[in-house]
């Protein structure tokens, strides 16, 4: 009988040490929406980590949801004007026949260092007019999670959230 409170307890503590381990922060000032006719360039998010292509690879991500929703997108994630300048790519995404554009940046792409390894993903990313200029919608997303989820999986998941419609 000992035996078993000792394992319930136990496995009590685990749990809620377990619990506080994954976290997730989704900021936006409107849910995404984007007119379906129209086409998007997704281009390169700008990478601030030590992560080596990590934001072609959250920008594919991007470009794959997009398609998946059912938008037109034209991918520009390995063209020279992923690194250009936002001219540069408004100017480019004009000339493939995207209205509109994405990029933004890759601030956390990586394993934390400890025993459990957690993958951590933080992303800001904007939609651009390319006849107006503007930016139209702007999301930032952090989330980290339990080391049994590898980073592919956080990712995705975190973009799927940030472009959620209805993520209010």
């Amino acid at each position: 009988m000992r035996g078993h409170i000792v394992t319930f307890v136990w496995g009590t503590i685990v749990a809620f040490l377990l619990w506080g381990c994954g976290s997730e922060r989704i900021s936006i000032a409107r849910p995404f929406a984007l007119p379906a006719e129209k086409s998007v360039a997704v281009y390169a998010l700008k990478n601030y980590t030590v992560t080596p292509q990590a934001g072609k690879k959250a920008a594919n991500l991007i470009a794959a949801l997009l398609r998946n929703k059912g938008y037109r997108v034209v991918e520009r994630v390995d063209s020279a004007a992923s690194e250009g300048t936002q001219a540069q790519k408004r100017t480019d995404a004009a000339r493939v026949g995207a209205r509109y554009l994405i990029d933004g940046a890759v601030n956390e792409w990586r394993y934390k260092t400890g025993i459990d390894g957690e993958p951590a993903v933080s992303l800001t990313v904007r939609l651009v007019d390319t006849a107006t200029h503007q930016t139209l919608w702007s999301g930032a997303a952090s989330q980290s999670s339990y080391g049994t989820d590898s980073l592919g999986v956080v990712a995705q998941n975190l973009v799927e959230k940030l472009f959620e419609s209805d993520n209010r």
